[in-house]
């Protein structure tokens, strides 16, 4: 659970007790949706819930009666492989194939897996890709690793690398942990693909964190419901310092809020796990140094660092994160660490909002201060204009005046001119912009004076 995430953090320990009660208590009186939750939850042993896999078949079975598609290749799995109940291939067959009437994906791959190996049937490889294929297409994972297994070991087919990468990519995207092992070892072996060691190195990375000692990340989590910051806190940093992304992620979110480690070098500490989750692609940890170098948190004297900034913040606004394309329009908006630019500020507002609905409102206000902006900008060259034209009108009557001085035939012709333009300069018979506005502001105080004295006369009347 990434703690940044507010509805994930917000999920408590007592609401998990509650949904599990709701479902016990609609699982006595016949729900076979949640008879088949439970049965899950018991054979998993999942959310608190003690792992207990005869009385997850018991559940099964209940819904499986009541014709649950789900829970009948659920309890066919537990049948054909022994678990929770006595061993049974000709049981286990019976409930794949009333699932697999009803089209469920996990019964189709079941009856491939019965097929492929003859588990209590005649062994029949073309059936089992049959099958198989048929429950891929549902996007079943297992099926999906195991079209990419027989395709690679050419078993009832012609080998095909290129089709045995493909279906374990597929399954690879769902998490499962076979198929993203075989993805590495043929991608570092350049098996129906080009050689990589970096994916591969990635592909094993993955793989290794899906290990028991993953299970540190959720009772970090465990403790962090309980408000137990301290142990969530140190939990988290054994498991960054271990490679764990979200760990990482997790540990420097924890920094940032002050919780479970209430020091002074808490941004320091933060900007460094932040760094090391970016550098496994994760684009908010990007957005987020963005936000420390611009603040200057973590930074020697707290000195904002902005070209940094802006350089993370486009790292993570390229892979369409709504907040660093905000935070580049508002870079280039007020020019700091950016060119100042209105219209490419306007852009990167409109791509945050093509990144996020959410960001609707934010945008909106900051295209209402671009409007805002740009009009006072051009009042500015307004008053430039109107001011440069006074002074070149005084650079005038001052040489003009020298004329009249020299020479009183030249002043009088100049003077008749200039009663006679109808281009004079409203400034030449106001004086300062200052001026105008002055008149302009009495005029209307007279008005109102006028008007309230006339109200008042009549009130006396």
């Amino acid at each position: 659970v990434r703690l940044s995430d507010e509805k994930a953090r917000a999920n408590k320990l007592e609401e998990t007790e509650d949904v599990i009660q709701y479902y016990q208590h609609s699982a006595e009186n016949g729900n076979a949706d949640a008879q088949l939750g439970l049965g899950q939850l018991h054979f998993y042993g999942a959310r608190g819930v003690t792992q207990n896999t005869e009385a997850a078949a018991g559940y099964f079975r209940q819904a499986a009666e009541q014709g649950n598609a789900a829970a009948q290749a659920n309890l066919a799995q537990m049948y054909i492989q022994g678990i929770g109940v006595k061993q049974d291939n000709d049981t286990a067959f019976k409930y794949f194939e009333k699932a697999a009437e009803k089209g469920e994906s996990a019964a189709l791959n079941g009856l491939g897996f019965m097929y492929l190996h003859g588990y209590g049937i005649k062994k029949d490889t073309q059936k089992a890709i049959k099958y198989f294929k048929m429950s891929a297409e549902k996007g079943n994972v297992d099926a999906q690793f195991n079209l990419g297994a027989m395709y690679f070991a050419g078993m009832g087919i012609d080998a095909d690398y290129g089709a045995a990468l493909q279906y374990f990519t597929l399954a690879g995207h769902q998490g499962h942990v076979r198929s993203l092992f075989n993805l590495a070892q043929m991608h570092m072996n350049g098996l129906g693909t080009v050689q990589s060691c970096p994916i591969a190195v990635k592909l094993f990375k993955s793989v290794s964190e899906r290990g028991k000692w993953a299970q540190s990340l959720s009772s970090a989590h465990k403790d962090y419901l309980r408000e137990d910051h301290v142990s969530s806190f140190a939990k988290y940093c054994r498991a960054a310092d271990q490679g764990y992304e979200l760990a990482q992620s997790n540990a420097a979110w924890l920094l940032d809020k002050e919780i479970g480690y209430p020091f002074e070098d808490r941004h320091s500490a933060s900007l460094d796990h932040l760094e090391h989750a970016a550098t496994q692609g994760n684009v908010d940890a990007h957005r987020a140094i963005g936000d420390y170098y611009y603040y200057g948190l973590g930074a020697k004297n707290n000195t904002p660092n902005y070209k940094l900034a802006a350089r993370h913040y486009t790292l993570a606004g390229e892979q369409k994160n709504a907040h660093a394309n905000f935070n580049l329009g508002f870079m280039h908006q007020l020019g700091v660490g950016l060119p100042f630019d209105l219209h490419l500020a306007k852009r990167f507002y409109d791509l945050a909002l093509e990144s996020s609905a959410e960001a609707w409102v934010p945008v909106q206000m900051a295209l209402a201060g671009l409007v805002i902006h740009q009009f006072y900008l051009d009042a500015l060259d307004w008053w430039d204009s109107l001011t440069s034209q006074k002074k070149n009108s005084m650079v005038k009557k001052a040489s003009g005046s020298k004329a009249e001085a020299d020479d009183s035939s030249d002043s009088s012709k100049s003077q008749k001119k200039s009663k006679s333009d109808p281009k004079q300069s409203i400034m030449d018979l106001f004086g300062d912009i200052e001026d105008v506005i002055l008149l302009i502001a009495c005029g209307f105080l007279a008005i109102l004076i006028y008007i309230r004295s006339n109200q008042i006369n009549g009130l006396n009347r």
